[in-house]
């Protein structure tokens, strides 16, 4: 779908919506979180303006609460694995092995860009989904008005272990799913300044989406 129409699909819901809308809360999942984030960026403009339409300001301006589950704010580093993987597979002289690597291969371009954390129009366009090095992805800055809660799971049952800090939750790394950019003379840095971030341990990518202690922690974060 096209970035425009994408982002433009809220508009239709608030003007149909059967009373009016005064706050709207975003929940997104793995690329689900990034598609909230570029259709927040690109929700106010067409084709790269700004527009005046109040339609296309209403409903980023009545976002009040957005909820990103899993998200790799700065990229996936494990699905690198799998870019890795099928090419060492595919390079060994033997049918089984390759088809094995030839089955990694066949990952959607979507998939290869959780590797990146790709938001915008410009971090996709004329690139190689198999490239292990990208430039930097553009940075979206958060929406003014709305409250973030970032949760991110680990495998470990201990936050501060090697498993916890390199498979995270066996796709998304702690860091990346709470925003945090590498730390510089000046402190830590983070894409969501004043956002709130849980962790939760023993809990799988796939298990974020469905789990009872993330509805739990949601919840908690909503009443508060």
């Amino acid at each position: 779908m096209e970035r425009d129409a994408l982002a433009r699909l809220p508009d239709g819901l608030v003007r149909a919506w059967p009373v009016p809308v005064e706050e709207i809360t975003l929940i997104g999942h793995s690329m689900g979180g990034l598609v909230v984030r570029s259709a927040c960026h690109y929700g106010p403009t067409h084709r790269g303006r700004p527009v005046r339409s109040w339609f296309h300001r209403s409903w980023t301006a009545r976002v009040r609460r957005v909820v990103l589950l899993g998200a790799p704010n700065t990229g996936a580093p494990l699905e690198m694995l799998a870019t890795i993987a099928s090419a060492a597979l595919w390079a060994l002289p033997l049918p089984p092995a390759r088809l094995v690597g030839l089955g990694l291969g066949q990952r959607s371009a979507g998939i290869r860009d959780l590797r990146f954390g790709a938001l915008l129009e410009g971090d996709w366009l004329e690139q190689d989904p198999d490239a292990r090095r990208r430039p930097t992805p553009h940075r979206v800055r958060p929406l003014r008005r709305a409250d973030y809660l970032l949760v991110a799971g680990h495998l470990a049952a201990q936050p501060d272990t090697v498993l916890a800090r390199i498979l995270g939750d066996a796709l998304v790394t702690v860091p990346s799913a709470t925003g945090r950019l590498a730390p510089t003379a000046e402190g830590d840095r983070s894409l969501f300044p004043g956002s709130t971030s849980r962790v939760l341990p023993s809990t799988s990518h796939l298990a974020l989406a469905a789990d009872p202690g993330v509805y739990g922690e949601i919840d908690r974060w909503w009443r508060g």
